[in-house]
């Protein structure tokens, strides 16, 4: 019994730890988000290209062009279960922006967002 209780006590010491992981692109070119929320109509392409970086596809749609933005990234974040047995935790991202020009600006954005992350206990 003193044996038992001296591993929960180890343990409990040890304790549960979390690290973080960081996003990497997996397809598509990574752009940047918090510029990309800057970016409005009326805004030039030169303007969008120094906030955002250059979309991954443009196409001429007769008197308009669309710029296309995309990207999905992910993460894998760890625990640790008294700080020995890792649980990974990936999460998944895509973004989608297209961007429709006529005269040389801005005139829509259009997002699409979608989030895969684990389920937590209790979901």
């Amino acid at each position: 019994m003193k044996k038992i209780a001296l591993l929960l006590f180890a343990m409990s010491l040890i304790g549960c730890s979390h690290v973080p992981g960081v996003f990497r692109t997996v397809d598509g070119t990574a752009f940047d988000l918090e510029g990309m929320e800057q970016v409005q109509p009326g805004m030039s392409s030169e303007e969008v290209f120094r906030l955002v970086g250059r979309p991954v596809s443009v196409s001429e749609e007769g008197s308009r062009t669309v710029h296309r933005y995309y990207m999905v990234r992910e993460k894998t974040d760890t625990d640790r279960v008294a700080g020995i047995v890792p649980i990974r935790k990936k999460t998944t991202e895509m973004y989608e922006v297209l961007l429709n020009y006529e005269n040389g600006v801005v005139t829509r954005k259009q997002l699409t967002r979608s989030v895969e992350k684990p389920k937590e206990k209790g979901e």
